[in-house]
């Protein structure tokens, strides 16, 4: 009997052993499973977070080079270009709106101070009557309707009565400026009454320029508020007819 309770109570711990070595297999199985799964994730979101940044180094831009040719590359090649030539990556257009593009420029260092110096210069032209209250854009294309066109002739016209400056922008096609020509002589026909157009360039199918409101300035001058003197011969008279009755009052007492 003592021997039959012996060799149950060894096989139903070697029961339990089995058991708890079961349960401690699938506590691995199942921990290595969520190990794996939280690796992957986590490297799938680094890959996903690197993917903007090569997007971004993969950039389209219209570059201008020396001597105004044009090509179009990615930003990074256009870095490397700036380096390699020791030239200055200027960017000139944020968003070109015609290719869609940001536009930059390689310039040598002179001729990024002389392009910096121009601007000056024509700002303070710009700004140096102080009666100029500020800028205002006018941005259009050669496309444009003859009624839109005439909206925006009425709204240049209502900024220079405001004493704005109106910067004009008209984009077209690089091969035919027809357009263009005419579209500035409308507007610089109604609008001669009020300001004079300056600074007109046309580059890479765009044509710019500025109209600087008339001022009218005030020429009336003012009446001279001095007394006025007496002329000096009148004063000498004076003075000898004065003398003169002296003496004789001085005789006939």
């Amino acid at each position: 009997m003592n021997k039959l309770l012996t060799r149950n109570s060894t096989s139903f711990i070697s029961h339990l052993i089995n058991l708890n070595q079961k349960i401690n297999n699938v506590k691995l199985i199942s921990t290595s499973k969520f190990l794996l799964n939280s690796s992957n994730s986590s490297s799938s979101q680094n890959e996903s977070a690197t993917k903007p940044d090569s997007k971004k180094k993969q950039t389209q831009i219209t570059l201008i080079l020396p001597g105004d040719s044009v090509e179009v590359c990615t930003l990074e090649i256009a870095q490397k270009i700036s380096k390699r030539r020791d030239l200055k990556l200027v960017k000139i257009v944020d968003l070109d709106t015609k290719s869609e593009r940001p536009i930059y420029k390689l310039m040598t260092a002179s001729g990024l101070l002389n392009e910096e110096l121009k601007r000056r210069e024509e700002r303070r032209k710009q700004r140096a009557d102080k009666s100029i209250k500020g800028e205002k854009l006018l941005s259009l294309t050669s496309r444009i309707t003859e009624h839109d066109l005439n909206s925006k002739i009425q709204m240049a016209i209502k900024w220079l009565q405001k004493l704005y400056e109106v910067r004009v922008i008209i984009l077209g096609d690089t091969n035919d400026s027809t357009k263009q020509e005419k579209i500035s002589k409308m507007i610089e026909t109604s609008t001669s009454e009020l300001g004079n157009i300056v600074q007109k360039r046309e580059k890479h199918g765009t044509l710019r320029f500025q109209i600087l409101p008339k001022i009218e300035k005030e020429n009336n001058p003012t009446p001279s508020t001095s007394p006025v003197q007496e002329p000096i011969e009148s004063i000498d008279n004076q003075t000898r007819s004065f003398h003169t009755d002296t003496k004789l009052s001085s005789q006939s007492s």
